[in-house]
């Protein structure tokens, strides 16, 4: 299937490419700068734009049969409303498109580690770490209210390492806090749900 990978050009995104490609996907990874990419793997389209700007994300999502967002805004950068705008452009195009599946990653931070300063495993000041989990939940509300089969899915601190195949999918919060998650186990959950039925329209969260 053609799979769009928004943010896939770096971090989790550059792992769900690795992941797509190797499971058969044809992929499209869609950043802002493309500037020192080199495609972890071959035929990936590269789409140059701004997850922030209409244009950009319809050229994206045209002919896709199913959007990952993957984005990480860096300290510093206006982050305090570019998931949830990212992805009400998101949803808009993948209706005007017909497509259905979304598999959205948010750094809302499971298991309260963003309010710990954590955003997908960089500590980040408190006040910005804030800012990005409050953006991630209107984000999610987003996500919600759409008529996407969409799975929103909440990691816990990600390492960089690659899938073990030794993590927990959780539906219900946990007793206890979440372990951290090498990064490739994110990217095999993603991939193995582009188009598995199990956990649409439900949250999920993923602990090491």
């Amino acid at each position: 299937m053609n799979v769009l990978v928004v943010g896939g050009t770096r971090g989790l995104g550059r792992a769900v490419v690795v992941a797509a490609h190797a499971a058969g996907h044809t992929l499209t990874a869609m950043a802002r700068d493309a500037a020192g990419f080199a495609a972890p793997v071959t035929g990936v389209r590269m789409v140059v734009g701004d997850a922030g700007d209409a244009d950009d994300v319809e050229r994206a999502v045209a002919g896709q049969h199913a959007v990952v967002w993957a984005v990480s805004v860096p300290p510093g950068r206006d982050g305090a409303h570019a998931a949830s705008r990212g992805a009400a452009l998101v949803i808009a195009a993948m209706a005007r498109h017909g497509v259905r599946r979304l598999v959205c990653v948010t750094c809302a931070g499971a298991g309260g580690a963003a309010r710990r300063g954590f955003v997908r495993g960089r500590l980040v000041p408190p006040a910005l770490s804030r800012a990005l989990a409050e953006d991630a939940l209107r984000q999610e509300a987003a996500v919600r209210a759409s008529a996407a089969d969409w799975i929103l899915v909440r990691p816990a601190v990600l390492t960089r390492g690659a899938a073990t195949g030794l993590y927990q999918v959780l539906t219900e919060p946990p007793a206890g806090p979440l372990r951290r998650i090498a990064r490739g186990d994110v990217a095999e959950f993603v991939v193995g749900n582009l188009e598995a039925p199990d956990y649409v329209r439900r949250i999920v969260l993923l602990s090491g």
